[in-house]
């Protein structure tokens, strides 16, 4: 399968293939970033990191910020 991952706000665009039944995780960790920093979209709505992929997709995953 083929992921698109576009990441925000730098706009970066990857391109995974990953096999059927991998997660939102996998797919973060694959591109070498950290899930617990980042949210991921689909379609505009978030989803949960451990939601099973079953067929290309395109993903946007937005880097969360926090400090003071």
């Amino acid at each position: 399968m083929k992921v698109s991952l576009t990441i925000l706000p730098e706009k970066i665009v990857r391109q995974v293939n990953i096999q059927p039944g991998c997660t939102v995780e996998d797919v973060l960790r694959a591109c070498a970033f950290l899930p617990d920093a980042y949210i991921v979209l689909r379609e505009s709505t978030p989803v949960p990191i451990d939601d099973v992929l079953d067929a290309d997709v395109e993903l946007t995953a937005v880097r969360v910020a926090s400090g003071g």
